[in-house]
């Protein structure tokens, strides 16, 4: 950081640069005086649309130039949307703050009346998605689609597709709810790690810097993002593997309720686990009960189809 002048890095779509405004807003509420700057940067996971994400490096694609920027010194910040960022960080990177969670339920966006047993064009990308909804719409073909959220829209306007599945936070953050044909309650799709939160990332923080920062971070957020990132590492989560995570807190009932989801390669044989913990549990026991809950379920066979 430079005196008090913040630069952030942030993807050059639409949604990303909303998503920027807004951390750079939470800061100015809470930091005086501070001068931000947005670097507006192109990723090759933005660049490359022609080639499945798993083949060319994964979400991390998404991060690459932003991370680059941070080591360089170009930028002192880079945001995220948290969904995108691998479970394991490259060494010295870090999150230091995370946003109030937007709604991490995923949408069935169409511009017609939608039956279950229709002969859809449904596109994603996503095997988590593609597994979860191929249950409520059996007859359906899902299409590989790739592009950001408007890129996207205009493929369905086209005609290209009959509907396509996107974050709910997504569609929210940029106005767009009018256009929602079905939202899945996470039980019936279990969202991916981190979903509906963004993220502020920096690489090697001073103590000090990272304090002034995480003045913006949200704990509620940060508890259930770490659960459920800390659980995609249990399991070896990558963006080829279909798995949901999503962890909640319900403050009136005093618990914690952790929602997971994992299919083998073919999407034939899937699992979904539901637990609520007391409230007051800790982070480390959760952890250590859970690890013990999927041993039970054998996850490890799900796992070995993916190598």
């Amino acid at each position: 950081m430079k005196m008090n002048k913040i630069i952030i890095s942030s993807r050059a779509s639409k949604l990303a640069v909303w998503q920027t405004n807004y951390i750079a807003d939470q800061l100015r509420k809470k930091i005086k005086n501070v001068e931000l700057e947005i670097l507006k940067l192109n990723t090759l996971g933005d660049i490359r649309l022609d080639t499945d994400l798993s083949k060319i490096g994964g979400k991390g694609l998404f991060l690459k130039e932003l991370e680059e920027s941070l080591i360089k010194k170009q930028s002192d910040i880079s945001v995220h949307s948290l969904k995108d960022v691998p479970v394991v960080l490259a060494d010295g990177f870090k999150i230091i703050a995370n946003s109030v969670r937007d709604d991490p339920r995923d949408v069935l966006i169409s511009n017609k009346i939608v039956n279950s047993n229709d002969k859809l064009r449904i596109g994603t990308s996503s095997l988590r998605r593609q597994y979860q909804l191929g249950k409520f719409y059996p007859d359906a073909k899902f299409i590989p689609i790739r592009g950001n959220i408007h890129t996207r829209i205009a493929k369905l306007n086209s005609g290209e597709f009959d509907a396509i599945v996107l974050a709910f936070a997504a569609i929210r953050r940029m106005s767009l709810e009018k256009m929602v044909t079905r939202i899945f309650e996470l039980e019936e799709c279990v969202p991916a790690p981190g979903q509906g939160i963004i993220s502020v990332e920096a690489f090697k923080p001073s103590s000090s810097f990272e304090k002034e920062i995480s003045i913006i971070n949200d704990k509620d957020s940060t508890l259930c993002s770490q659960l459920e990132r800390n659980i995609g590492r249990l399991v070896s989560a990558d963006c080829t593997m279909p798995i949901g995570c999503n962890v909640s807190i319900n403050n009136t009932k005093q618990k914690i309720q952790i929602l997971f989801y994992i299919a083998d390669v073919t999407g034939t044989k899937d699992i979904t686990i539901k637990k609520d913990y007391k409230i007051d549990t800790s982070s480390q026991k959760i952890l250590m009960d859970f690890k013990d809950i999927l041993e039970k379920n054998q996850i490890h066979k799900i796992i070995n189809t993916f190598k």
